[in-house]
């Protein structure tokens, strides 16, 4: 990847069969707030873990997504440096992201759906995040932005 993102606001909470992700970029004066706002990413839904020779692929599968749905899967390569840090590469795209344990985010966790898809609610530790269906997505003109780290 070409460029580098070391501003957007990102969470990203996994259990073994569930995440929920949120980034947020920073606020750029010169653009308005509701591209920017068309910019942000929300998602949650069930991860598939996938073990292949080159290391293993997660998959996620977006029960619920703030932007309109993909073109392609969601899917990375991932590399467990060490129980703090992973490195993921993109699949279907040319991407690298780093993952850092927030410090106090392990100990036990849950994930709740309801049968309608209607919300997620996650919790990992002391941190949660809340995953809903909300109004459509404000303008599909718009292209989310890379978030690379």
């Amino acid at each position: 990847p070409q460029q580098r993102d070391e501003n957007t606001f990102v969470r990203w909470l996994q259990t073994s069969r569930w995440h929920a992700d949120l980034r947020i970029p920073a606020m750029a004066p010169e653009i308005d707030a509701q591209t920017q706002l068309a910019s942000q990413q929300g998602f949650c839904g069930v991860t598939q873990v996938e073990r292949q020779a080159k290391g293993e692929v997660c998959t996620w599968q977006r029960r619920l997504d703030f932007q309109p749905p993909r073109a392609d899967v969601d899917a990375g390569f991932m590399v467990f440096e060490t129980s703090e840090r992973v490195i993921e590469t993109g699949v279907h795209a040319p991407y690298l992201e780093i993952w850092e344990r927030l410090p106090d985010s392990t100990g036990r966790f849950i994930a709740l759906a309801g049968q309608d898809e209607a919300g997620t609610l996650f919790g990992g530790g002391p941190l949660c995040h809340t995953c809903a269906t909300s109004a459509p997505c404000l303008a599909a003109r718009h292209t989310s932005r890379a978030n690379f780290a």
